[in-house]
């Protein structure tokens, strides 16, 4: 039985911060398989670069299970990624996951193409952050605290999560459950310093939140 985490982070990190991170990070997983010995870790990633790709890195150090969630079909979405270094990246961490799932068009995308509409993009993003909410039983969140109205960004994820309210994906029905944990990560971005806000749980109060062992369920991919 799988103890499935999900990862929803900034792209723009700061490279002076990314020790940090990692450190964070690590922690965080190693305090879940500490508390939940009987369960496997999963993490569940849509393998973008920055947050994404640093929780990644970190589960496969730990020998944590990594299923990566494409928002788009790999051609399509390699075009995303602003260096060579980070899409090098994304192609060695692709190659180290259990499992590839390559999500199909979001409502409203079927017919677009995407190499013309960035709201179409958007709402592939949005799809990916929703799939990983509705499939993991704690979110990480590698993320600034600052509430973004951009569909598809790190707080719509987490908004998601904690509240099953999703805007600007039409026609989407989501099932998030309510009863899952967000874990959150201050981390920084190249363009602001924001402080944490919101409702979600910083990592540091993680050692006295409650029991999870009764809402805990395998997830199930198709």
């Amino acid at each position: 039985m799988y103890l499935s985490i999900g990862v929803t982070g900034h792209r723009d990190l700061l490279e002076a911060e990314t020790p940090g991170l990692e450190s964070q990070v690590r922690a965080f997983f190693q305090s879940l398989a500490k508390r939940f010995p009987r369960l496997e870790l999963q993490l569940l990633c849509p393998m973008a670069e920055g947050g994404d790709q640093l929780a990644a890195r970190i589960a496969l150090e730990l020998g944590i299970g990594l299923v990566a969630v494409l928002p788009m079909a790999r051609d399509e979405y390699e075009q995303d990624f602003r260096s060579p270094a980070s899409l090098q990246e994304f192609r060695d961490l692709l190659a180290s996951a259990r499992q590839v799932i390559c999500l199909p068009g979001a409502p409203g995308s079927e017919t677009v193409d995407f190499g013309g509409s960035v709201a179409s993009r958007d709402r592939q993003y949005a799809q990916a952050g929703l799939f990983i909410s509705d499939h993991c039983q704690i979110l990480l969140a590698i993320w600034d605290g600052k509430t973004h109205e951009a569909v598809g960004g790190t707080a719509q994820v987490v908004r998601y999560h904690l509240t099953a309210v999703i805007e600007g994906l039409p026609r989407f029905e989501g099932r998030s459950s309510l009863r899952t944990w967000v874990f959150h990560i201050l981390a920084n971005r190249a363009r602001t310093r924001r402080a944490r806000e919101g409702r979600s749980i910083p990592f540091t109060a993680m050692a006295s939140a409650p029991a999870a062992h009764s809402s805990l369920t395998t997830a199930t991919m198709s």
